[in-house]
């Protein structure tokens, strides 16, 4: 899957964080935005590159507005 384009700032400062995780140091980051905006896209690029430059497994999970709601439910599904 190519880069997404127009996304190299964004991609950079993301990797920091990916880089540090990789280290075993933990972070969190919050990536927010108005829908169809490219967060998925991004998010797939950032997990394409923890796989290849680190061999991360990477896990997902998606909230939904709509389900009652379960305590820690993301991380049960991831």
């Amino acid at each position: 899957m190519p880069e997404p384009r127009g996304r190299d700032e964004l991609l950079a400062r993301l990797s920091g964080p990916l880089a540090l995780a990789a280290a075993g140091t933990g972070t969190c980051t919050l990536l927010e935005g108005s829908p169809g905006i490219g967060k998925t896209t991004v998010l797939d690029a950032l997990a394409q590159r923890a796989q290849r430059r680190y061999g991360m497994a990477v896990a997902r999970a998606r909230a939904d507005e709509s389900a009652a709601p379960r305590p820690f439910g993301l991380w049960v599904d991831a």
